[in-house]
């Protein structure tokens, strides 16, 4: 962003752009992945996967509370 800023707002626009499309396609990939990956694995397996993502979550968002205090 400091980058982008220095070149000016075409290039802080282009960055912005560029951040929110590729938030887009990982989350377009992840999603698809959940939906269509149910197919193939067990409902329990899928539980616990979404549950071991849930708690990475909840321990990222408690590592960076931490942090900022």
């Amino acid at each position: 962003m400091l980058a982008a800023k220095q070149q000016g707002w075409p290039a802080i626009l282009v960055f912005f752009l560029g951040h929110v499309a590729a938030d887009f396609a990982w989350y377009t990939i992840v999603s698809l992945g959940i939906s269509r990956g149910k197919k193939f694995i067990s409902d329990t397996a899928y539980r616990a996967s979404i549950a071991a993502c849930a708690a990475c979550l909840i321990g990222f968002a408690a590592w960076f509370a931490f942090r900022a205090f």
